[in-house]
C-alpha cells in the first residue's frame, strides 16, 4: 500500500512595508514557533513558497487541514511583529497562486 501524500494549500499574502526574503521567511517561522511550538510547526508545515520583494506579496504552504491554523498565526503575527501581513487569497495549487498573485495589482 502507498503512502498518503500530503496535501497542500497555499495562502497568498501581501506584506505592509519592504522586508528581505530571509527576513520574512525567518519572521513567519518565529511566529509560528511563539503561538504553536514545535509540534504545532510540525503539523501545519508552513514553507515559504514564494516571495516578491517589489510587491512584497508571498505565498506560503501549508497542509491542507491546517489553514485555519496558519491564517490566524498571520494575522498574529502581525499584531506582535508591528509589520502589516494582509491575506489575500487560499488556493490548491501553486501555478493557481502564482498566477494570482502576477495579476493581483497591489
Amino acid at each position: 500500500m502507498k503512502p498518503k501524500r500530503i496535501r497542500r494549500r497555499f495562502i497568498i499574502f501581501k506584506i505592509e512595508g519592504s522586508l528581505k526574503d530571509s527576513q520574512v521567511d525567518r519572521i513567519i517561522l518565529e511566529c509560528f514557533l511563539k503561538f504553536y511550538g514545535i509540534k504545532g510547526i510540525m503539523d501545519i508545515m508552513p514553507t515559504l513558497a514564494f516571495y516578491d520583494k517589489e510587491r512584497s506579496i508571498g505565498i506560503l504552504e501549508v497542509k491542507h487541514d491546517k489553514v485555519k491554523q496558519a491564517k490566524s498565526c498571520l494575522i498574529l503575527c502581525s499584531y506582535v511583529k508591528s509589520i502589516g501581513i494582509l491575506i489575500l487569497r487560499v488556493t490548491g495549487t501553486l501555478r493557481k497562486a502564482r498566477a494570482i498573485a502576477s495579476s493581483l495589482g497591489y
